[in-house]
């Protein structure tokens, strides 16, 4: 299980990451051209900084048991 305060170090993490990516207005042109050449949704970015905050340890947990699974996962040495 991830730590309450571990999880909530990261989120905060990741949103001032974006409000950095965000800062001034090549940046925010940047942000526009995303959209546009890539035919996101206008919300796009309210819709991540929304998903970053929805997740819960346990939804993680969860997705994790689903998707990594350790008879798939290759295991690398080197040194």
């Amino acid at each position: 299980m991830i730590p309450e305060d571990e999880l909530e170090r990261v989120k905060n993490y990741m949103l001032g990451e974006f409000l950095r990516q965000m800062d001034g207005p090549g940046a925010m042109m940047e942000s526009f051209k995303n959209i546009w050449f890539n035919q996101l949704p206008e919300d796009y970015y309210i819709r991540f900084i929304q998903s970053i905050n929805k997740y819960t340890a346990a939804e993680l947990r969860d997705l994790a048991n689903k998707y990594y699974l350790r008879e798939m996962m290759v295991e690398v040495v080197a040194g």
